[in-house]
C-alpha cells in the first residue's frame, strides 16, 4: 500500500514467523471447532487466548450493541485476561453512536488496522474526534468486524506489542 510505513524487520519478522508455525501447527478450523464445542464463555476466551499467545497478539476483546448502535447500553463486552484496562475503560466510556471501531465495522467487510478508521468514517464525524481522543494514543491493532442476530453489530479488537505493524497476511490469521 502506497505510503505505508515499512515493516520493522525483527519483532514483525518473529511475529510473522510464529504465525506460520501456528498456522501449521493448529489450524484454525481446529480453534473453531473447539470454540463451538465450549459451553461457557470462559472456555471460549481461554481458546481467545491461545490464539492471541500463539500469534503473539498481547489481547482481544469483542464488542456488540444492539441494531443501530444508538446509546443503549453495550449488549456484549468480554476481554482476554491481558487485555489493556487503559484500552478497556475507554471503549467502555464510549457510547455505541461515538464509538470508531463500531462505525467503521459496519463500513468494512474486511479486518482493519485501528488507524484506518480515518479512511473508513467521514474525518468530521464525531466518531473520528472520539478515536483521536480516546484511542489513537493507546497503540495500534486490529478490528474485525462481526454482525450477528437481530442485526446485532460487533467487532473483534486485538492488539499487538507497541510497534508491531499488521501486514494484510497478519489481518487474514
Amino acid at each position: 500500500m502506497a505510503g505505508e510505513k515499512k515493516r520493522a524487520s525483527g519483532s514483525d519478522d518473529k511475529a510473522r514467523a510464529s504465525a506460520t508455525d501456528f498456522m501449521q501447527n493448529e489450524p484454525l478450523f481446529v480453534f473453531a471447532s473447539r470454540i463451538q464445542q465450549s459451553e461457557t464463555n470462559e472456555q471460549v476466551w481461554s481458546i481467545i487466548e491461545e490464539i492471541c499467545e500463539s500469534l503473539e497478539l498481547t489481547a482481544a476483546c469483542c464488542r456488540c450493541f444492539p441494531n443501530g448502535a444508538t446509546a443503549e447500553p453495550i449488549v456484549f463486552f468480554s476481554k482476554t485476561e491481558s487485555f489493556s484496562r487503559k484500552l478497556e475503560r475507554a471503549l467502555e466510556s464510549i457510547p455505541g453512536y461515538l464509538d470508531a471501531f463500531l462505525h467503521a465495522s459496519v463500513n468494512s467487510s474486511k479486518p482493519f488496522r485501528w488507524r484506518e478508521v480515518i479512511d473508513l468514517l467521514d474525518p468530521k464525524s464525531p466518531q473520528i474526534e472520539t478515536y483521536y481522543s480516546k484511542i489513537e494514543s493507546l497503540g495500534e491493532g486490529v478490528v474485525v468486524p462481526v454482525f450477528g442476530p437481530h442485526f446485532r453489530n460487533g467487532y473483534f479488537c486485538y492488539s499487538g506489542v507497541d510497534g508491531r505493524e499488521y501486514s494484510d497476511h497478519d489481518m487474514m490469521l
